[in-house]
């Protein structure tokens, strides 16, 4: 009886502090409590494949919470449901079924749910069994393999990553392997090439390539500036040039080596540095206005947005210019190493340990997000790197949003940039050429190889500047990594 009293006592503590009581798993007093709940969060397909391996991941989330994610086998069939979920002793398993109905395309189910009433205590001990009654494909082949085969050949160049679609005819299985090549000595620098491999008999069938760019102008890719125009420089000129007109204006500025820019995409205005703090802006409409800014210092880092050019001094001071006034927004007694301005301002920042790091300047003062360089702020999003070991580079968002930091790509010889209304261009160095891949929503997609860091989109086309002094249209397909 007191022991029923102490025990009382202390459920009543529990719930008055608001803590949640679980129940723990317990084979030695015979208490097997799980009261599992699920639900299907989505059901996605991707095509381009490496191999056929079912993998499952399972995360926790907090208290009996859980996320399970599935990259299930390869199939024709459509309408892939998650019939059931059962849990016993310790392993989940998960049965997947489908409408029956039959496609030529071959696609790979991605499921994620949401588990209530696993055992956090017993976390490590989950396992995860899927049991798959649709039709699956199988492979003789993984892609790897697949690509030694047409590399065998020794006519092909590829950059990757290698993009790969399934087909069936019959009851053969085919890879379709997709990738680009530069082609330096060609008018187009960018072609596109696919190959056709039978999954059993490893034949070669067919091998196509298809030029994806062709030059429109002399010069050097600058940035759009709305969507239907953009800027670029030829003889230290400045010109803009119009995509549905195909017309080109020359303003009356000259660029130097010494020339910065800043993008403004919300208001479709570029600002370019001249030296002793001056700067003109031009806008959407091809107006420019000529500035200088009273600093009794010089100029290292400056950012354009809604009008007002925001400078950071070598006395690592941040002005606020608005084309009339300076104001001093904030004093810095650290070394300030780069800025971005949007919604927020971003900027970073050596402390006295040598340590680089990320902050976010508002109406309430510096805010720390993380070590961290090379800040970049485009609409909700803050893109910076964090050098890790060797050559080895991670790229990090944060939304402002959300508060959420995520690591969204690694790689060596990266650069990045703005491009449009919260997106980002990424540019991964190899060797002789740059990888590069857009990054919209944290989303990562490739594009293509370029021999320069420079491309912009505009019109719903991209262009960039490739080595040759020219600047192209791409035709891109829409791949994701």
């Amino acid at each position: 009886m007191k022991k029923l009293k102490y025990f009382l006592i202390y459920i009543i503590i529990i719930f008055l502090c608001g803590c949640k009581f679980l129940i723990k798993d317990e084979p030695k007093s015979g208490v097997n409590y799980v009261p599992l709940d699920y639900k299907v969060d989505s059901i996605n397909y991707i095509t381009n494949v490496d191999s056929n391996e079912l993998t499952t991941r399972l995360n926790h989330i907090d208290d009996s919470n859980y996320k399970l994610s599935i990259f299930a086998p390869l199939t024709n069939c459509d309408e892939i449901v998650v019939e059931n979920v059962k849990v016993n002793n310790y392993e989940i398993n998960v049965t997947l079924d489908s409408a029956k109905i039959t496609k030529s395309d071959v696609k790979k189910p991605i499921i994620t749910l949401s588990l209530t009433g696993l055992n956090p205590y017993k976390n490590i001990e989950y396992k995860v069994h899927v049991d798959t009654k649709y039709d699956r494909i199988n492979l003789w082949l993984t892609r790897d393999e697949a690509f030694k085969i047409l590399k065998a050949e020794e006519f092909v160049t590829p950059c990757s990553p290698i993009y790969t679609d399934i087909l069936k005819n019959g009851n053969s299985i085919f890879w379709k392997l997709g990738f680009y090549e530069i082609n330096s000595e060609s008018k187009s620098p960018i072609r596109y090439t696919e190959a056709i491999i039978n999954d059993r008999t490893r034949e070669l069938l067919n091998v196509n390539s298809i030029d994806m760019s062709k030059p429109i102008l002399n010069g050097t890719l600058i940035s759009s500036l709305d969507k239907n125009n953009f800027l670029y420089e030829e003889e230290n000129k400045l010109h803009i040039y119009n995509i549905p007109h195909n017309t080109s204006k020359t303003l009356d500025i000259s660029i130097t080596d010494n020339c910065a820019f800043s993008t403004d995409f919300i208001n479709n205005e570029i600002a370019i540095s001249f030296a002793d703090n001056n700067f003109a802006i031009v806008d959407k409409f091809h107006n420019i206005r000529n500035l200088k800014a009273d600093l009794s210092t010089d100029m290292k880092f400056f950012g354009l947005y809604s009008g007002n050019l925001y400078i950071v001094g070598a006395d690592n001071v941040i002005y606020k210019f608005d084309g009339k006034n300076t104001e001093e927004i904030y004093t810095s007694d650290e070394e300030i190493t780069g800025l971005s301005v949007g919604k927020e301002i971003t900027f970073s920042a050596i402390d006295k340990f040598g340590e680089e790091n990320i902050f976010i300047l508002n109406q309430n003062g510096k805010k720390f997000i993380s070590k961290g360089s090379a800040p970049k702020i485009n609409d909700d999003r803050i893109l910076f790197k964090m050098t890790k070991s060797g050559k080895s580079v991670d790229l990090f968002s944060y939304n402002l949003s959300t508060g959420l930091l995520l690591k969204v790509y690694t790689g060596t010889g990266v650069t990045y940039n703005r491009s449009g209304t919260g997106e980002f261009k990424i540019f991964d160095n190899e060797e002789a050429y740059f990888n590069v891949y857009m990054l919209s929503d944290d989303n990562l997609t490739y594009i293509c190889p370029l021999k320069e860091s420079n491309i912009s989109d505009s019109a719903g086309s991209t262009f960039f500047t490739n080595h040759d002094g020219k600047i192209y249209i791409l035709n891109l397909k829409n791949q994701t990594k």
